[in-house]
């Protein structure tokens, strides 16, 4: 697997894990909006390290293996911007229900649990069709 393809698979496992337990965190009732922001910013933060550690590991057995990690060529290009486009589809066809939770009176911890999910979705949309297309040749 190349180099782009482990990072891009790394990103997207940690970002299911990490995000996933702090939605079943949330899911819970009766959350208070100080909670909610503490543990969503302390997931935030955990996350950057975990990337920076997978990120580290990943360069170290590029390195040892031989693999490149140089400059991206022109299919790598083409790959990021097919995956970025399916991220950009998945986050706009889940912004269009927005409206319809804020105005059916859902209080603001759902709502910015929405949101941070849809973001969420999105970066996976666009971790796995990176990691999909590298695979199969883009």
């Amino acid at each position: 697997m190349s180099y782009t393809g482990q990072r891009s698979l790394a990103a997207l496992g940690a970002i299911l894990l990490m995000y996933g337990a702090y939605f079943v965190w949330a899911a819970a009732p009766g959350r208070s909006v100080d909670a909610v922001s503490s543990r969503m910013a302390g997931t935030v933060l955990f996350l950057v390290i975990v990337l920076v550690v997978l990120e580290i590991g990943i360069a170290i057995n590029a390195v040892r293996t031989g693999q490149t990690t140089g400059l991206a060529d022109e299919r790598d290009r083409l790959i990021a911007a097919r995956s970025a486009r399916n991220g950009y589809f998945a986050v706009f066809s889940g912004l269009w229900f927005m409206p319809f939770l804020a105005l059916s009176g859902a209080s603001s911890v759902l709502i910015a649990n929405c949101l941070l999910g849809l973001m969420v979705f999105a970066e996976a949309v666009h971790f796995a069709s990176r990691a999909i297309y590298d695979r199969c040749g883009g």
